[in-house]
């Protein structure tokens, strides 16, 4: 009896531990807001752009980006523990954001120099 106890209580334990499933960043992400510093200082989030900027990131690690005409292109690595989002164009240039959201819908991505964020840009996972 006391075997019978003892792995019913283990299968609920390991069928009740459900885990946590992360968000992918690969896809394709349309931007929707910009949260930017005004003449005052004040920081606020725009309302969505004329041309929204289009970023899709590739499972094999290829970014380009679309505004209306082409506006980039090359690869990026993106690290999840430290949520570090480093792109390198085709010319070499070398761009590290941040990203501060990430799930299933939203893509928050912040731009800063010397540690200090200089805007962000919200972006709206597209589905086709």
């Amino acid at each position: 009896m006391r075997k019978a106890f003892a792995l019913v209580f283990i299968c609920i334990f390991f069928l009740s531990c459900q885990k946590e499933k992360q968000a992918t960043i690969e896809g394709t992400w349309r931007e929707i807001s910009v949260y930017y510093k005004d003449n005052s200082g004040v920081f606020y989030w725009s309302g969505p752009p004329r041309f929204p900027y289009l970023l899709t990131l590739t499972a094999d690690g290829k970014y380009s980006g679309w505004s209306c005409v082409p506006a980039g292109h090359g690869s990026y690595q993106y690290n999840y523990s430290t949520r570090q989002l480093r792109f390198e164009d085709a010319n070499g240039i070398v761009n590290l954001d941040t990203v501060s959201v990430l799930d299933d819908d939203y893509l928050i991505l912040d731009h800063s120099r010397s540690g200090v964020v200089e805007y962000r840009q919200k972006f709206l996972r597209y589905k086709n």
